[in-house]
């Protein structure tokens, strides 16, 4: 008895695995760069509430 494998259904699971993988490696990386452009933005917030020369030199700061 033979039997045939359907080389679509091999690398669809093959993907998927890799999927998993990558998605368990991926999402602190996620996490990480969500948490700086919250950081971003926040600090910003920050500046801008400060009085106009406060706000100048932290925006030159922050850019760089």
């Amino acid at each position: 008895m033979q039997t045939t494998t359907d080389p679509s259904r091999a690398t669809t699971g093959m993907f998927s695995d890799v999927r998993k993988i990558v998605a368990a490696l991926a999402w602190p990386v996620l996490i990480g760069q969500l948490a700086v452009i919250a950081f971003s933005v926040i600090d910003t917030a920050m500046v801008a509430a400060s009085p106009p020369r406060i706000s100048l030199v932290g925006s030159v700061y922050i850019s760089v």
